[in-house]
Order: C-alpha cells, then structure tokens, then sequence
C-alpha cells in the first residue's frame, strides 16, 4: 500500500468537485455548493496565480485534496495565501 501526493492537473477537476461536495454535505453546507469541473478548470489554468490544489492518491485511487487560493490580508497589508 502506498499514498502519492501529487499537484491537481486539468483532468483531475471532477475528483475534485467531489471531494470539496462531500465535504460541503458533511459540514451541512450542500444548498451552498454551484462549483462546476469548468469553474475548477479556470481556479487551476493560471499558472501565475496563488492557487491550487494537490491530490492524494492511496494505491492509485483518489484519497484526499487541498486547495489553497490568494487572499489579501488587510492587517498585513498584503496578498497571503
């Protein structure tokens, strides 16, 4: 058994529309969710932005993901992430 951990590539948006929409049905959040694979396809086609996600693969089946985003931080004046 083995985990991989991998950046999200174009073909990897349904995997991950999944995985963010069980996790908004287990916070209670599922009337909130409208993401679309085409939605995550632009959040990951811009290679200069600060965002992205990676994917875990455990014995080459999807296992979990992380996405993280530009934010501006008004204490600090600046663009975090």
């Amino acid at each position: 058994m083995s985990i991989k951990i991998r950046p999200a590539v174009a073909g990897d948006c349904p995997i991950l529309i999944d995985m963010v929409r069980a996790l908004a049905v287990h916070h209670g959040f599922e009337e909130s969710f409208f993401a679309t694979p085409a939605d995550y396809e632009r959040f990951l086609a811009d290679p200069h932005a600060l965002n992205g996600a990676l994917i875990a693969e455990w014995n080459g089946a999807p296992a979990g993901c992380a996405t993280w985003q530009r934010a501006y931080q008004t204490f600090l004046g600046r663009e975090t992430l």
